[in-house]
């Protein structure tokens, strides 16, 4: 039988508090996480509504786009950002996240004049 002094027993115990922590820490992280099939959906839908917007799937903003939303359906990349579709009179605000809850969204909106 091995003999521990409080101090050793104490940090043994801290060392289980934390990893047991960390675990379900990363379960909960695991669990809320999008679903692939839910990206692919998601993503498919925004990429049909652009099209039919009439931009065509092969200019530079479009492709931009998809670059990103591959990276997101692939490996759960999230990103936030702008992407600049001014040849339409347009900037598409883009929010591809990594919880089951939120939505993919891009907003196709009318920049602001400059003042």
């Amino acid at each position: 039988m091995v003999k521990m002094n409080a101090l050793d027993a104490h940090a043994l115990l801290r060392v289980m508090r934390n990893t047991k922590r960390t675990f379900l820490h990363r379960m909960a992280r695991m669990i809320s996480e999008k679903p692939i099939g839910d990206r692919i959906k998601e993503c498919t839908a925004i990429l049909n509504d652009i099209k039919a917007l009439g931009i065509p799937c092969g200019s530079p903003e479009v492709t931009m786009l998809r670059t990103h939303i591959n990276a997101y359906i692939r490996d759960g990349t999230t990103w936030c950002g702008t992407i600049d579709f001014s040849a339409y009179g347009r900037m598409a605000d883009v929010t591809l996240p990594r919880r089951a809850d939120k939505a993919v969204e891009v907003l196709l909106r009318v920049p602001r004049a400059k003042r």
